[in-house]
């Protein structure tokens, strides 16, 4: 019987390992339409973002959607309102749009014919506000934490696994970046990553910085890492005593779980007063952002960096293992179920 058990936890963690979404059998599996996704966010300072989308159609009606449910804010929080110069082209000339008269999200137009692509371009206005999770402040004049659902439109598809994405980020000069998102190229004022599905862009955030650190928390495989921007050179001065816990947690994950589901983990920490302050998992990363003086100050550090073991463990509870309610195949699909397990209504 012991030999039987230990035989299935064997095949249960080899299948954990390969086809984990962030797997390289995951990556190839998932194949379809590819939709080309450039942003420029070299204004984020004034809290103005730009991009640019191509956009594979065929002739004839199209409708394209803004996501709405946003993983991990279990709600309709899609910020639509900060969208702004929206633009639709196909073969040089400029598209008639309206937007849906019942759902805001959804945009139709008409593809003319000997059209195969429709370029979006479109702007994001930066929230100001401190609440509503990445609808939030995100930005402030040297940092920036990117939510790619910002500035894309989709068409409609099954599930977006089978959408794949070729992105691109233009930053300010001197800035430096985190992301669980792997880099292709890398060159003068722009980084280009490896072609993911939409499900993969949308839960893999960028945090960018002037002022900005990053701290090797594994060396192992697979990597784990802790990218910490802020808004002054002094915070981020963590002491070895914060580094050494992390690396602890690291290590406690692993023994408590059995198994890492991802190719390498990112923690992303803001530290700024300027931002919305919460945490948000996700498969290979986390959001997570506090005061500016989190590292610096026992007493708030005691009461921020909580959050930190807490998003970590929801990448394996809440992310890599989700409840049914949660596992839906779009962001225009309502999710059912909080990361707590209660039933929304």
């Amino acid at each position: 019987m012991g030999r039987r058990l230990a035989l299935l936890l064997s095949v249960l963690s080899i299948f954990c390992l390969v086809f984990a979404p962030g797997s390289a059998y995951a990556r190839s599996a998932r194949t379809g339409p590819t939709l080309t996704l450039t942003v420029d966010a070299t204004d984020a300072p004034r809290k103005l973002f730009r991009a640019q989308e191509i956009i594979p159609a065929t002739p004839g009606q199209l409708t394209l959607y803004y996501p709405k449910w946003i993983p991990g804010e279990h709600g309709p929080t899609g910020p639509i309102i900060n969208l702004a110069g929206l633009k639709f082209t196909a073969g040089g000339k400029t598209l008639a749009w309206q937007r849906d008269p019942v759902d805001m999200y959804a945009f139709h137009l008409d593809v003319p014919q000997g059209a195969t692509t429709v370029q979006a371009d479109l702007e994001f206005l930066a929230p100001t506000f401190a609440g509503g999770f990445t609808s939030g402040s995100s930005t402030t004049s040297h940092l920036a934490v990117l939510a790619w659902n910002w500035m894309l439109l989709s068409p409609p598809v099954a599930n977006i696994d089978q959408l794949m994405i070729d992105s691109s980020l233009r930053l300010p000069p001197g800035w430096r970046f985190g992301t669980a998102l792997r880099v292709q190229q890398q060159l003068p004022g722009e980084v280009r990553f490896h072609t993911v599905n939409l499900t993969t862009l949308i839960d893999s955030p960028v945090l960018a910085a002037q002022y900005f650190r990053s701290v090797p928390l594994s060396t192992g495989s697979p990597p784990v890492e802790m990218d910490i921007a802020a808004d002054s050179p002094a915070a981020l001065e963590a002491s070895q005593q914060f580094t050494d816990a992390m690396r602890k947690l690291v290590e406690e994950a692993k023994a408590l779980f059995g198994v890492e589901h991802y190719e390498h983990y990112n923690f992303l920490l803001t530290l700024s007063d300027r931002v919305a302050h919460f945490g948000l998992e996700h498969h290979q990363s986390n959001d997570s952002r506090v005061a500016e003086r989190a590292l610096m100050d026992e007493m708030q550090g005691r009461l921020a960096l909580g959050v930190l073991p807490h998003e970590y463990v929801h990448s394996w509870n809440g992310k890599y293992r989700r409840p049914a309610g949660l596992a839906t195949p779009n962001p225009q699909t309502p999710c059912k179920v909080s990361c707590c397990g209660s039933t929304k209504a």
